[in-house]
């Protein structure tokens, strides 16, 4: 998955628990915030990647990232944990989420990658 794929995941994943508007979130593997907005309504889905300069939009599980021009799943099961697939890279993730602080698993890197608000 792309860097900013990840970001947009963990954001999408933390607002979605949370019931909050996320405004960006830390990725500590890179060592920065990343400037994403969302906000999750029940499931439905409004967002911004500001890296890419692209709308992010849906219904959960099903949403579209109109930045890079395909679609995202996002299944939630219990626990704040999220299955996933991006049609971009075709590849599967997982997101976890725990109070303030998301972890996203890519297949494709075979990595564990951590994000915090």
């Amino acid at each position: 998955m792309k860097d900013h794929i990840r970001a947009d995941v963990a954001a999408i994943a933390l607002a979605h628990w949370s019931g909050k508007k996320v405004n960006n979130i830390y990725d500590h593997a890179a060592g920065r915030y990343m400037n994403i907005d969302v906000a999750v309504n029940n499931s439905e889905v409004i967002g911004y990647d500001y890296t890419t300069r692209g709308h992010i939009s849906g219904t959960i599980p099903l949403l579209y990232h109109y930045g890079e021009r395909h679609h995202i799943k996002m299944e939630p099961k219990e626990n704040g944990r999220y299955l996933g697939y991006d049609y971009g890279t075709r590849c599967h993730f997982e997101v976890t989420v725990r109070d303030q602080k998301v972890e996203v698993y890519d297949h494709e890197q075979a990595a564990l990658f951590s994000y915090s608000c």
